[in-house]
């Protein structure tokens, strides 16, 4: 048994009727029209109680204003199927047709009102609706809690130190030097840290779209005048980076070491049997 809504909705049963009017507000919207009625000494869309004959019940007067019509598109996001489901959209666009043509009514603004109403009701009834992310809180690692910390007890040993007399000062100054020296330890460590993770970010940029991370990072094309002619722009980059001396001979370099001349010659002879076995016993002594 299908059922229709005062909208033009066509559902299956009344329990859809109930559930699709919950979802719209169609029942908000007819009993406001219900209760709106045409009174000259008022504003149009107000409404005006009637007063309690009984004195000791009396009612005061209510003036409510129609509320605006809900846009569920402003605050559902539905979860669309892929792109390659044919099926799936083309059940989606004849649903879609068929209701938009059973409530084919009003302007053509009020129509296209329509249209998306029902576009993100049935998507929504259909695919289901994107849950928000939940937003986490960024918290601070160990070495930030440490940073804190010696922070925190570097403010008290200044205090401590004002206060102090001369024998214990010493002895304060040496502490504080010390967390000074941890304190500037960790945070250059931090900062390594943290350049890190933006140099990874930035090489991912990278790697994922060139022309898109060169673009951003050089700005926009820049347009202007040349002041100075192609002459002088020759003539700076020869004197620059040109070098007049290239072709000559750099000749002996002060700088390098001379030894000098070998007192004997080296033995390039080969070993004499004498020598082989002076070896050879050395060996056999030692093993």
């Amino acid at each position: 048994m299908r059922v229709t809504c005062m909208c033009g909705k066509s559902c299956k049963n009344l329990k859809g009727l109930k559930i699709h009017q919950t979802k719209m507000g169609c029942m908000r919207r007819e009993q406001a029209e219900q209760r709106t009625e045409a009174v000259q000494s008022m504003a149009p869309g107000e409404t005006e109680e009637e007063q309690d004959p009984e004195s000791t019940h009396s009612v005061q007067n209510f003036q409510a204003q129609r509320a605006p019509p809900n846009n569920p598109s402003e605050h559902r996001r539905v979860l669309w199927p892929a792109a390659h489901k044919e099926t799936e959209w083309r059940q989606f666009d004849e649903d879609v047709d068929g209701a938009l043509e059973a409530s084919s009514k009003g302007s053509v603004d009020q129509q296209l009102q329509t249209m998306c109403t029902f576009i993100i009701c049935i998507g929504a009834e259909r695919f289901g609706i994107k849950q928000p992310k939940a937003k986490t809180i960024a918290r601070p690692n160990r070495r930030e809690n440490k940073i804190t910390a010696l922070r925190r007890d570097l403010k008290s040993l200044k205090q401590r130190f004002k206060k102090a007399s001369k024998e214990e000062k010493p002895a304060l100054a040496e502490l504080r030097d010390i967390f000074r020296k941890k304190l500037i330890s960790l945070r250059r460590a931090e900062w390594h840290r943290r350049k890190g993770r933006e140099r990874a970010r930035k090489r991912t940029a990278f790697v994922a779209n060139p022309f898109g991370f060169t673009k951003k990072l050089l700005g926009q094309k820049r347009s202007g005048t040349l002041m100075c002619t192609e002459d002088d722009i020759s003539r700076h980059l020869s004197e620059t980076y040109s070098n007049r001396l290239r072709e000559e001979d750099l000749g002996p370099c002060r700088e390098l070491i001379s030894p000098p001349l070998p007192s004997s010659q080296f033995n390039t002879k080969e070993p004499t049997l004498a020598e082989v076995k002076g070896e050879l016993r050395t060996n056999s002594a030692s093993t």
